[in-house]
């Protein structure tokens, strides 16, 4: 594993403010992405930070969305500073949204979720990293104490296509996908979406129950009856 004390002693400083990369992930994520982080490996992640730094150290033919670009030209000075080899790291400037859909073909060994944490990008960029990410690859979702994080993280743990791998001071969660993702799938076969859906599936069969009492439709209401008892 690469020592990256040097770097964590003078990290670069991109994002807004000046601020260094260090204080949006936390010591123990970057231990995680440097361990998992191999030469030659296929990453790619949304946002950029000092996991841009590490995958680049690595030497992992990565890819980088972020949509500023000064944040990109800061990082790029830091690596001529201390002459680090960025030509196998790719940088798009663009909203991943955006960017992932055209990427659809490529397989990656590592996916990293940094990028905008708001509804519903997050879930936007699972989507298609998902289909990117190739068998016993790993998934790392950060900042999963923001809602849309830990809706994600939720739904993955109880998902059979995953594997939770490590959950990082409730901040941040490593998946390994244990068989290819389909997408297509019926709802009813995915145990978290079923398990939170049970209460307003009862809810509203009650209520279509009552609307079926009110038009005296006796064979609705036997069927609907039926049906209800059966889940």
């Amino acid at each position: 594993m690469l020592d990256l004390s040097a770097y964590l002693d003078e990290p670069p400083s991109i994002h807004e403010g000046g601020t260094t990369t260090v204080h949006h992930i936390s010591r123990q994520t970057i231990d995680v992405i440097n361990e998992l982080s191999l030469n030659n490996m296929r990453t790619i992640e949304t946002g950029v930070g000092f996991s841009t730094l590490i995958f680049t150290l690595n030497r992992c033919d990565h890819i980088c969305i972020a949509p500023i670009q000064d944040e990109i030209d800061l990082l790029q000075r830091y690596f001529d500073k201390f002459y680090i080899d960025s030509s196998k790291t790719k940088f798009i400037v663009e909203k991943s949204e955006f960017v992932l859909p055209k990427l659809i073909q490529e397989k990656v060994d590592l996916a990293f979720i940094d990028g905008r944490h708001a509804f519903p990008t997050p879930f936007l960029d699972y989507y298609y990293l998902s289909l990117m990410l190739k068998v016993n690859g790993y998934l790392i979702i950060d900042d999963i104490h923001i809602w849309t994080g830990k809706i994600l993280y939720d739904f993955l743990k109880h998902d059979s296509h995953w594997e939770l791998y490590k959950n990082i001071l409730g901040r941040t969660a490593v998946f390994k996908m244990t068989s290819s993702v389909d997408h297509s799938e019926w709802w009813g076969l995915q145990p978290y979406l079923l398990r939170k859906s049970k209460g307003s599936l009862w809810k509203s069969k009650i209520m279509q129950l009552g609307i079926a009492l009110k038009s005296g439709d006796f064979g609705k209401i036997t069927s609907k009856v039926k049906r209800t008892l059966d889940m």
